[in-house]
C-alpha cells in the first residue's frame, strides 16, 4: 500500500500510476497553479482527504488485474 502524504507525492502516483489516475477521475493532471489553489481552498481538510485516497490507492492496488 502506498503511504501518500502530501500533494506532490499524489501528483507523483497520478504521472506514474496511469490506473490510479484514471480511477480517480483524472483525464489530465492539473497544473501546479490549480493545485496551489485547491491545497489553499481545502487545507483544513487535507489529512482526510489524504487518508480517503491512501484507501483508495490501496485498495486499486490489491487488485490483480
Amino acid at each position: 500500500m502506498r503511504s501518500i502524504r502530501s500533494v506532490r507525492q499524489l501528483v507523483n502516483v497520478l504521472r506514474s500510476d496511469k490506473y490510479i489516475k484514471k480511477i480517480l477521475g483524472f483525464d489530465r493532471l492539473p497544473d501546479h497553479n490549480t493545485s496551489s489553489k485547491f491545497t489553499k481552498l481545502l487545507s483544513g481538510h487535507l489529512d482526510r482527504i489524504m487518508t480517503l485516497l491512501n484507501s483508495m490507492t490501496g485498495a486499486c492496488q490489491s487488485r490483480s488485474y
